[in-house]
């Protein structure tokens, strides 16, 4: 009995481990709704990064795969730092739209920067592919504010 104990302990031990590991050197995570991106922000005193995109683009991938998740420049540290990310299907929601006001056409991905606390609608709109260092500079650029 006292070996069996152990043993589970011991699986918890190295769950546990792997898991926390998981989280710091696992991808960004994504809020899926406006209302948890927005909770998350405020009690965090965060900024959001509203990501508009497709599963399947590959531009809206490029964005998420190599320039969110980019250590050099260090875009992904600065993202999980200043900043709660908000994903939303631009098939599959709507809730996204009143930050598209005003455009047209929407190439994909949008990405607009929300402050909750200033009540405006977003501070910085672009669409379309930035490279790793512009879209960096434009980050610091925004939490220098």
């Amino acid at each position: 009995m006292f070996k069996f104990k152990v043993l589970i302990i011991s699986i918890l031990v190295v769950c546990f481990y792997s898991g926390a590991q998981q989280s710091i050197a696992g991808e960004l995570v994504w809020e899926k709704t406006m209302l948890s991106a927005f909770y998350k922000a405020m009690s965090e005193k965060k900024k959001i990064i509203l990501f508009v995109g497709r599963d399947n683009c590959g531009k809206c991938k490029y964005m998420r795969e190599k320039v969110f998740e980019s250590e050099k420049p260090a875009v992904k540290e600065l993202l999980e730092k200043k900043y709660v990310l908000w994903f939303s299907d631009a098939d599959r929601s709507t809730e996204w739209n009143r930050v598209a006001n005003g455009l047209r056409e929407i190439p994909l991905p949008l990405i607009c920067i929300i402050d909750p606390a200033s009540g405006k609608l977003y501070e910085d709109r672009t669409t379309g592919i930035q490279h790793s260092p512009v879209f960096y500079s434009r980050l610091l650029k925004d939490s220098n504010k």
